[in-house]
Formats: structure tokens, sequence, C-alpha cells
């Protein structure tokens, strides 16, 4: 690397490309020292902790150019050709970064290089989904048939339109938290239930209601936040799920967020609102004490203040309550000696009329609990008479205290499906 990096600097001064740099560009034939069988090492630990396999040089640095959060990666994420400077500054970067792609490293002798070129694994490495991986893979395949340099830009600018850059381009579902310093950071959800609207039996005109709200927020059109609501175990988190499994190929992200950062909201916009995503904030199990006030943070988010509300992010929260706040016979007593009473009610119990979509998740009929545990039983192959599946459903059911819902039919199946085993 001869010529100064403009655009991808973190690439650049990256330790395993500075220790194995050398070798690639033929500078250096003598023997590998200790800090470039240092480098193979953790070229090594890289390709085993995201399942990679082949040419795992090539991989690691495309894994680094989708990772390269640069003033062109950025921009062409949002648009699909950038053009004047940054074109040329990324030209002049990816030509340099294309010879280290292509370079054969026999300059460290066969043995040393054929261990990362061609290197066998037999896992599949646990760091990343198998789509996500597949997607790298097929760029570092296209990276590698570039004809010439300006191919290999067009090839990283198509993945930065596409597939974006950075965590974004990586994972689906993040946890919101604390960096360092108190700041907010992003902390990847590495592996999602794969879900679908197929696995959750019923609720067609709750699934309807809350797919179409989606895609009116995907497709740029007047969406709202949403709040499901009703008993539990009826499909409120599995529609989210589903959710991110049916649309984080058109954009979607999730971002899981706890009471205890709700704080941290108005600081996420400034990290979220500027990406060429659709963010939907999730908030699962939703409700408050009458004690806690965090709920205070979370109206003042969604109503927004002098700040106009990013349009990519809208908040999707799960509850057993319709009104989110529980009240008690004391908030009666406290009530009493308020003398704006009313005021004090509406306070509390205005946080669940911000949501503009609110859907309703009632527990099934016998019936259609039967009907479920029938569809399921199916699907997994389940050999009993339908007499038989039902009276051994109502067992199971009274066992557990009377109560019907999804999670209590998908519950008996798995019971049954381990009898079978």
């Amino acid at each position: 690397m001869q010529k100064p990096f403009y655009l991808y600097r973190k690439l650049a001064q990256d330790s395993i490309v500075n220790e194995l740099a050398p070798y690639a560009a033929g500078y250096d034939q003598r023997r590998p020292g200790a800090s470039a069988s240092r480098a193979i090492a953790d070229l090594i630990d890289f390709a085993v902790r995201y399942g990679f396999a082949g040419n795992i040089w090539q991989a690691y640095l495309t894994f680094l150019l989708t990772q390269d959060e640069n003033a062109f990666s950025l921009a062409a994420e949002r648009a699909p050709s950038p053009s004047g400077t940054l074109w040329q500054l990324a030209q002049q970067d990816l030509a340099q970064i294309r010879a280290l792609f292509c370079s054969e490293f026999m300059s460290l002798g066969a043995e040393a290089s054929s261990l990362f070129l061609h290197f066998n694994s037999e896992g599949r490495g646990g760091a990343l989904e198998d789509d996500r991986r597949a997607a790298l893979i097929a760029l570092q395949t296209a990276l590698a048939e570039a004809k010439d340099d300006r191919e290999f830009l067009e090839v990283i600018c198509r993945f930065y339109g596409t597939e974006g850059v950075g965590l974004f381009a990586l994972y689906r579902a993040f946890h919101l938290g604390k960096g360092e310093g108190g700041s907010v950071a992003l902390v990847p959800i590495t592996h999602t239930e794969r879900v679908t609207f197929d696995d959750l039996i019923g609720y067609d005109l709750q699934k309807q209601q809350l797919i179409a709200n989606t895609e009116d927020f995907l497709a740029g059109r007047p969406a709202n936040h949403v709040l499901l609501y009703g008993d539990g175990g009826t499909g409120k988190s599995t529609s989210l799920k589903a959710l991110l499994h049916t649309y984080a190929s058109k954009g979607l992200r999730m971002i899981e967020v706890y009471k205890s950062e709700f704080g941290l909201l108005n600081a996420a916009t400034q990290l979220l609102g500027t990406r060429n995503y659709r963010f939907v904030i999730t908030m699962d199990d939703l409700s408050f004490e009458e004690y806690e006030i965090e709920y205070k943070y979370l109206k003042s988010f969604i109503e927004g203040g002098l700040e106009c509300q990013p349009e990519n992010i809208k908040i999707y929260a799960t509850s057993n309550r319709r009104h989110l706040i529980r009240e008690t016979w004391n908030d009666k007593n406290d009530y009493d000696n308020d003398l704006h009473r009313s005021e004090t009610t509406e306070e509390k119990l205005s946080l669940a009329s911000r949501f503009g979509l609110a859907i309703l998740y009632l527990s099934p009929s016998h019936q259609e609990f039967f009907d479920m545990v029938q569809i399921l039983a199916e699907r997994k192959g389940i050999s009993l008479s339908q007499e038989e599946l039902q009276a051994r459903a109502r067992r199971w059911e009274m066992q557990h205290s009377g109560s019907i819902s999804g999670r209590i039919a998908q519950q008996f199946i798995s019971s049954l499906l381990g009898e079978q085993h």
C-alpha cells in the first residue's frame, strides 16, 4: 500500500492487513516472521468465527469493505452512484485494495499461503446467520470475478446500495444500550428466530393490519406507531418476529429496547435517522407500575419536541395491558388529595393513545384452540386421530389452569413430539 488511503483508512489501518500487505505486494521475500504468523492465526480465527472457507484472505477483505463506514460507502448506501470527488477518491483506494485482494502471497511460501488461501473448515461459525454469510460470499465471488478496477468499484457500490454498510449490512436486529462514555450503542443479535406469519395460526385481521401499516412505512407512506395488546400467549411477539423475517430484505431493521434504556431514545434518533433503512423500535411486554416514570421518556419521544422525528423510525410495542400503566386503589386515595384529579389520570393513561394503531389479540375460543392444535399436529407429522388429539389437548389445557392460547397449543405439540422421540 504505497499511496495514502483517503476513504478506507480503517481497512488500511487494520492489523491483519498491515502485517500481510507487504507479502501480498511482494515487498518482502523473506520467510514470514512472528508478526505475519500471528496475522495468519488471527485470519484463521476470523474464518472459524464467521464460518468462511476457501480464500479467507479475500473473505476478510470483503468483510472489511462491508464494515467500513466512510463518506463514500455511506453515500453509496443512500444513492446508487456517488459521483465527483468521492468517486475519484474511491477509485484510488479500491484500486489498491483490489491489488491486495488478488494477491497469491507466494513470498510467504507455499505452505503458509496455502493455509489461508485454501482454508477448509467443517464448522459454519456462529457469528453470522446463514443468509448474511451467503450475501458476503456472493460479494466475494463478484469482487474476485471483476475484470478491472472500475468493475471492482461498481460491485461494492451496488452492495452498499442494496445491502447497506456497517453492522446494518450484517445483522437485522439489535439491542439498544450504553456504550463508552454513556453514548448510545447497538449490540447485534446474531441469531433471530425464523418465524413467518404462517406460523401464527388465526388472527388474520390482526396480521393484515400490522402488515399494511408496515408496508406503508417501508414505502415511505404515512404510517403509525403500533401497540399490540391483549391476552398472553396470543402471538403478539411472534407477529413482530414474523415482520422482521418477512421484510428484512426490504430494508427493515429492528432495535429492541428495554425500559431502562428509554432515556436513550432521543440520542438513538441521531444514530438511526440518517441511515437508508426503516427502523422499528420494539418494546416487548411493555407495562409500567404506578411508581415507574419511564413512560414519560416514551411519551416525550413519540410526541417529539422542537426537533422533528425521523420519518424512518417507528415504535412497535406489545403489552398485556391496554393502558400500559397499572392503576391500583391506592391511586384513588392519591387522587382524593389531588386538586387536578382528572389531569393526573389523563397523564397516566394517555400513553396508549400516542400509538396511532392499537391491535387487539384475544385468547382463542375452544374451537379455535383445537383448530390450532390440529394444524400444528399435521405440520409436525403427528399421527393421532382427531378425537384422541382433542381429548389429550383438553387434558393438557386443564393441567394449565384451563388457559388456552397459541402458546399453550405450541407447548402441547412439543410435548407430543417429545413422546414420539
